[in-house]
């Protein structure tokens, strides 16, 4: 019988290594690891790294299963899919946790070296199990879990939208509609939200229901407020910068919106700048859109995505398009015309470890798009009206598309859901392109 002290299997986020296993004998301080295994970034990897976990896990020793393993220890390079993979481990003594960031592929000594100086904390089994049901931890719902562990295309929806973008009952028809064309086009929609300070990654029919009649009573919830609904155990509904952050936690590679946050009007003298900004330029998800809302200054924005290191690309135009239109004035940075060219990018940022977003920016249908001098003078006039009324901060956005909507007879409401809508299409196209190329990885 071979008793293995611990079992360390170090699983390469994003890189793409040799699949091997090698044996070293090596004894260190407490840390006494038998066996190495070195896999590549594919989520079909992280798919066969459980597999024979599970089959080296303990079990009464035979002539056919000789090792019992007493700890295993993941060591991710970078985070990624460490909660799914423990999940499917509970009949482990322990599983130990070890999430390290690392842009290079170390070497076996710098691994032993660097185990040696994180503190492990031990999971029991138990705990393991129940890992993504505790407050705190990451809950991935049914499908999107499957889907995630069997490496399929999983697309990320955010829920401001649903609280904040729109009235109830439209807000949760459309966001039924939307995870339909998800799985229509052959993807897994991922809706994400916090319910009473858990984190869920996919909603129930209930849920989402839930989360629409509470509209602006849920908590828009940035990646600043992340801890504190946690904490407080509150329902919040996450913005772009908080939705990147949950998929990448989980290893969602495609999200899509409407538009996302930028730099405000005058944002020169009140530095309002969008979190959403800053969250591109450090969380390697691809987010597609149809740019930046038109009630910002795209100019100076698309000048903050350039400072941040955020590929900005127009799919299928040279024009950086503006939510409510398809045009802006300003030149997309580069461009793209398929799902295919969008899936390169995303496996080539990822390949790099660059940990920055691509921005993929899909004008709104022309037979969709609302007459873009209504748009501008309703903006122009809701603009004015912030100032009289002192709104300012995350207030101005929802006040804003609002005012907006009555303003032009409910114009821009219902190109919003349109360009919602073509979104998720495109976004589920780029989603399966990316899959495949990941797979192949």
């Amino acid at each position: 019988m071979v008793v293995m002290q611990h079992c360390l299997i170090l699983e390469f986020g994003n890189f793409q290594v040799s699949t091997r296993a090698v044996a070293i004998p090596y004894s260190r301080a407490s840390f006494q690891p038998a066996l190495v295994m070195e896999w590549g970034g594919s989520r079909r990897a992280q798919t066969r790294v459980a597999t024979i976990a599970r089959h080296i896990s303990p079990a009464p020793c035979s002539a056919s299963n000789p090792f019992m393993v007493q700890f295993v220890v993941f060591v991710m390079f970078p985070s990624s899919q460490a909660l799914c993979i423990l999940s499917r481990l509970s009949s482990l003594q322990h599983a130990l946790l070890c999430q390290v960031r690392q842009h290079s592929h170390p070497t076996i000594s710098e691994i032993f070296a660097l185990c040696k100086c994180v503190t492990l904390t031990a999971l029991p089994s138990q705990q393991v199990s129940n890992q993504m049901n505790d407050n705190g931890g990451i809950q991935i719902k049914g499908d999107v879990r499957d889907a995630l562990e069997r490496g399929l295309p999983v697309v990320a929806l955010e829920s401001t939208i649903i609280s904040h973008g729109m009235p109830y009952p439209q807000n949760f028809e459309t966001a039924k509609e939307v995870e339909a064309i998800v799985r229509e086009s052959g993807a897994v929609p991922a809706t994400i939200a916090i319910l009473d300070g858990v984190p869920c990654i996919g909603l129930e029919e209930d849920e989402l229901r839930k989360l629409a009649q509470l509209g602006k009573r849920a908590i828009k919830t940035s990646r600043r407020d992340i801890a504190y609904v946690i904490a407080k155990k509150m329902t919040g509904a996450t913005t772009v910068s908080a939705t990147m952050f949950f998929a990448a936690k989980v290893g969602i590679n495609v999200f899509v919106t409407g538009g996302i946050g930028g730099v405000h009007r005058e944002g020169e003298t009140t530095m309002d700048v969008s979190s959403d900004l800053t969250e591109l330029g450090r969380t390697a998800v691809t987010v597609v859109c149809a740019g930046v809302k038109s009630i910002l200054d795209i100019p100076r924005t698309l000048e903050y995505l350039e400072t941040q290191g955020v590929t900005v690309v127009g799919y299928g135009t040279d024009e950086f398009p503006a939510f409510f239109t398809p045009r802006s004035g300003c030149k997309a940075p580069s461009r793209v015309d398929t799902p295919e060219e969008c899936a390169a990018i995303t496996a080539a940022n990822l390949s790099m470890g660059l940990q920055s977003g691509i921005l993929v920016c899909v004008p709104i249908p022309a037979h969709n798009a609302a007459a873009a001098e209504p748009v501008e003078a309703a903006i122009q006039t809701s603009l004015n009206e912030l100032k009289e009324k002192n709104i300012s901060g995350a207030a101005v956005t929802p006040y804003v598309l609002k005012r907006v909507n009555e303003l032009t007879g409910g114009a821009s409401l219902t190109a919003n859901i349109a360009l919602i809508k073509n979104n998720a299409r495109v976004g589920s196209q780029i989603a399966i392109a990316t899959a495949g190329l990941v797979e192949e990885s």
